[in-house]
């Protein structure tokens, strides 16, 4: 009897001494899955801001509030005639403050859902309109950046709709609403709206691959050597940052078979 009860005290440890190896190996797949969006493309923007904070948000709600109000700021400075691009108007402004809402640490709910709508719908009309051919290099500069802007208002509405329409307070304090790649979205638009310009971009895949964007108020053809040689360097941290990828991925796979 005292066998049985031994025997059994022994399985029922192995089987917990299981389920918690598979719980940390779960933990283990989540992290690396949560990681995936950040393995697999790498993106660098060289922009010009008028001032640089070191106090970042701390959650997903404060990350929208003060890219909501950065929005707000952006569009009551920049007016833009009607020629040059079709602008949001004056009349949806307000609709998009009170989106932001008063509290420091999130965005407003309430009735968001029609001023959300409405504000698509007018970013929608203001985007078909074509780029006139007669504008000059300073209107053609001003008709690029607010269209890039009212991308980024769209794209930001969409993420704050999705926000109001979870109503799980405990979800948004574990930062579960929004997806991997929803979050890296959202980061990216705190990080370039209210930008005098983005004067370089570069984008390196994980098979390696770099796009590099540069702006041609940085480089001309007529410097086409200096631009050859960033290339080269873009051609080098290329190699480089695959390999260090492989490598990472080649350690996991040998950590997870025991070698």
């Amino acid at each position: 009897m005292a066998n049985n009860e031994k025997s059994l005290k022994t399985n029922s440890e192995d089987e917990k001494e299981k389920s918690d190896l598979n719980d940390s190996y779960g933990r283990f797949l989540d992290s690396v899955k949560r990681s995936l969006a950040d393995l697999t493309s790498l993106e660098v923007n060289t922009v010009l801001v008028s001032n640089i904070s070191a106090d970042h948000p701390r959650s997903d709600g404060e990350f929208l509030r003060q890219t909501c109000q950065d929005l707000v700021e952006w569009f009551e400075r920049s007016k833009t005639e009607e020629k040059v691009q079709t602008p949001l108007n004056v009349d949806y402004l307000p609709k998009l403050r009170e989106l932001c809402g008063k509290d420091p640490y999130n965005v407003a709910c309430e009735d968001a859902s029609g001023k959300i709508e409405s504000l698509q719908k007018r970013i929608e009309d203001c985007l078909k309109n074509k780029k006139p051919d007669d504008l000059d290099e300073e209107q053609s500069r001003k008709h690029s950046e607010y269209r890039r802007h009212l991308r980024y208002l769209n794209k930001y509405l969409s993420l704050h709709e999705k926000w109001c329409e979870h109503e799980d307070k405990k979800a948004k304090k574990d930062k579960t609403v929004f997806t991997d790649s929803e979050r890296q979205q959202l980061r990216k638009l705190w990080e370039l709206v209210g930008t005098e310009y983005v004067y370089a971009q570069t984008v390196m895949q994980l098979d390696g691959d770099i796009i590099a964007r540069i702006n041609d108020r940085v480089f001309s053809r007529d410097n086409a050597e200096e631009l050859m040689r960033l290339h080269n360097r873009n051609v080098e941290t290329g190699v480089n940052y695959r390999n260090g990828v492989m490598t990472t991925f080649f350690e996991i796979i040998k950590s997870l078979r025991g070698k």
